[in-house]
């Protein structure tokens, strides 16, 4: 018992050095169904200088592994062509990059201020780009952590909007901000915490890492979590940032606008 009370509360010390927490105040709307949790920006500039490197060393081997898998389309290419649809999916939302606690992050695609160009991994290894939003004619997407309650209570109104409005073209994705490394590769143990509270809340929807362009981008604007955002189908911001997140009742309104048009 004691053994356990200690592992919590060395994991809490931790914790509060890396993301230095510190609750914000309440929003103005009142459909929104959080609070929000700071985030500390020098932790995610530091992190996003120190992954460069990283990143620039790491190309080659992608280029190769890009190249590899090339040959192995060339060897298959009339296939391809039957069901172009298929291999684009595959690209976008279910190339392995390795295995559960177990792959490696894709090739950055820079920085972005919105979501229109990135590539990264979901928390089973599989690569994801913005080509996800691409089926839809809205996404909503939430960014979230492991240690943020509001972000937790969050995800089953998001949950009851992609079932919901999923065959009425609408989707919802996540971004997970907790679940790396300071190179940003992946930290196994926050990846599957990450996913073991997304499985007790019941949400379904995509849940994916941070690639180094979102952070050095969009991310920079985020001061609080949970912040969900509505795009197009091209990863375009169509909503503010709203922190602390809407409730089932006000994201089926703004959607049923936005579909009307």
């Amino acid at each position: 018992m004691l053994k356990k009370f200690l592992k919590i509360v060395s994991f809490v010390l931790i914790m509060t050095m890396v993301f230095s927490m510190t609750a914000c105040g309440n929003t103005d709307d009142e459909n929104n169904v959080n609070t929000g949790t700071e985030i500390n920006k020098n932790y995610e500039e530091n992190k996003g200088n120190e992954i460069q490197q990283d990143s620039d060393n790491g190309a080659k081997t992608d280029e190769e592994s890009d190249g590899k898998n090339d040959d192995v389309k060339q060897g298959d290419n009339q296939q391809d062509k039957k069901d172009s649809k298929s291999e684009k999916d595959e690209k976008s939302d279910s190339e392995s990059l390795g295995g559960p606690n177990d792959f490696k992050m894709p090739k950055d695609l820079g920085k972005t201020t919105d979501f229109e160009k990135f590539a990264t991994a979901d928390l089973d290894g599989n690569k994801v780009t913005n080509e996800i939003f691409e089926d839809y004619e809205y996404t909503i997407v939430d960014i979230w952590g492991t240690y943020c309650g509001p972000c937790i209570r969050a995800m089953p109104e998001l949950e009851k909007i992609h079932k919901k409005y999923k065959d009425k073209g609408v989707n919802v994705v996540a971004f997970v901000i907790d679940a790396q490394n300071m190179d940003l590769s992946p930290n196994y143990e926050q990846v599957n915490t990450a996913k073991a509270i997304a499985e007790k809340q019941g949400a379904t929807f995509k849940q994916m890492l941070m690639p180094m362009g979102i952070y050095e981008g969009i991310l920079m604007e985020v001061q609080a979590i949970p912040t969900q955002v509505l795009v197009d189908k091209n990863g375009k911001r169509v909503t503010d940032l709203i922190v602390g997140g809407y409730s089932e009742e006000r994201w089926k309104k703004v959607l049923d606008e936005k579909l009307k048009k």
